[in-house]
């Protein structure tokens, strides 16, 4: 807007009350502009961690592609031949125990192998109209026992949801994966809980999965890096690191996203948020 011969009149001539009001004027202007450089910065930062990532999983994608094969097949043969000597091993010898090793150690890089090259590939997924909290109560089934075990209360609340257009294998098994974290977080004892509902964000709607575990939680500088590749939680190192990295892509390539909240002492919830239409139908 143009200003008028009285706008323009200088600081000397005005009265207090059009001081006053001069400077809240500027006040705001100046506000205005530590907003925008404070977008520009996020924005700015946010590019170059973006193109970072790009680029680190661009080289995961081309190393997986040309090594993984050339790895898992000796590795396979390996695990095979020690698993036929175990049967011709003496009861409780050292060969026996030490072939036993071998061959949880070749599954393990097997595991790892398959993992890598899930996540570096590009997926083909297969979606129909699914349940959510029927692929969630599918997946806990798996870890009822473990739960069970290490003394876990399990709560699951199921919201009443419309049905979603998903790969129930895939979504499953990003759930599992982060159920699975969940549990190994906690130790002995502790509340698993895992709740279903309808949230809208930036007008758009979505069934989110909170995932939520009363284990130590994640410190602040560690949820930055916990989809990265190859990064692990655990004390043991014994997962492949890849659990979460692709439980983010399955949920991404279905158009979601996940969330993570953490209090170290407290615990921590991971939010997978999957977009639904309104027209479906809700579940209970």
């Amino acid at each position: 807007m143009k200003k008028t011969k009285k706008d323009q009149r200088p600081a000397s001539s005005m009265t207090k009350a059009e001081l006053a009001e001069e400077i809240k004027r500027l006040r705001r202007k100046v506000s205005s502009l530590h907003k925008f450089k404070a977008m520009y910065n996020e924005i700015k930062g946010g590019s170059r961690e973006e193109t970072a990532e790009y680029e680190k999983l661009a080289a995961l994608g081309r190393f997986t592609a040309n090594v993984a094969p050339e790895i898992r097949n000796p590795i396979t043969v390996i695990g095979g031949i020690a698993r036929r000597m175990i049967l011709n091993a003496e009861d409780r010898s050292k060969n026996r125990e030490y072939l036993k090793i071998i061959v949880k150690e070749a599954r393990r890089l097997e595991d790892v192998l398959t993992d890598a090259i899930t996540f570096s590939g590009k997926g083909i997924f297969h979606r129909t109209e699914s349940d959510i909290n029927s692929i969630v109560k599918s997946e806990l089934e798996k870890l009822v026992h473990q739960c069970g075990e290490r003394g876990i209360k399990v709560e699951q609340k199921s919201g009443r949801i419309p049905s979603v257009y998903v790969d129930k294998k895939e979504v499953g098994e990003a759930i599992f994966n982060i159920i699975e974290n969940a549990v190994d977080a906690m130790g002995k004892g502790g509340t698993l809980t895992i709740a279903t509902e309808v949230e809208k964000m930036s007008e758009r709607d979505y069934v989110t999965v909170n995932i939520s575990d009363t284990g130590e939680g994640i410190p602040e500088e560690k949820i930055k890096v916990i989809f990265e590749p190859f990064f692990s939680t655990k004390v043991d190192h014994q997962d492949t690191g890849l659990g979460l990295p692709i439980a983010k892509k399955t949920v991404e390539v279905h158009g979601g996203f996940i969330k993570v909240k953490s209090q170290v002492g407290m615990g921590t919830t991971f939010s997978l948020y999957f977009p639904f239409r309104g027209r479906s139908k809700k579940r209970k």
